[in-house]
């Protein structure tokens, strides 16, 4: 998640994080920002959508070369991010037929932070060995 604060305009500050809980269907996260005035600001909400009820699909999961996102709702996406288990960002590209190439990728378990105009999900998929 990114957040730019309003005290410093000018700025972005990345957070990361990894929540080990059991989940529901969904949990929403949010940052709370106290500013040296004491003054507080508050981050636009991530939704993380598990089980049954996901935004969106990534299909084949697991996967070993490609991946294709498909959403289950009107929203369009504005900016999608990979992330690995420690929160380092991985470059990735979402091309015209929602398709993204994961064939460079470590086999593992990684998380898709996708924009859309109204919120933000987190979708997670494996990428599997190539064997």
């Amino acid at each position: 998640m990114t957040f730019k604060s309003n005290s410093t305009p000018n700025s972005t500050t990345l957070y990361s994080y990894i929540d080990n809980q059991k989940s529901v269907n969904t949990i929403y996260y949010r940052l709370k920002k106290i500013n040296k005035d004491n003054s507080m600001e508050y981050s636009k909400t991530i939704t993380y959508l598990d089980g049954e009820q996901h935004r969106f699909t990534i299909n084949p999961n697991p996967a070993t070369n490609e991946i294709t996102l498909l959403a289950n709702h009107q929203e369009l996406i504005n900016n999608i991010k990979c992330f690995d288990l420690t929160g380092k960002t991985i470059g990735i590209q979402l091309n015209s037929n929602n398709k993204i190439d994961i064939s460079e990728l470590l086999p593992g378990v990684y998380y898709l932070n996708i924009e859309t105009t109204n919120n933000t999900y987190i979708q997670k998929f494996i990428k599997s060995d190539n064997k």
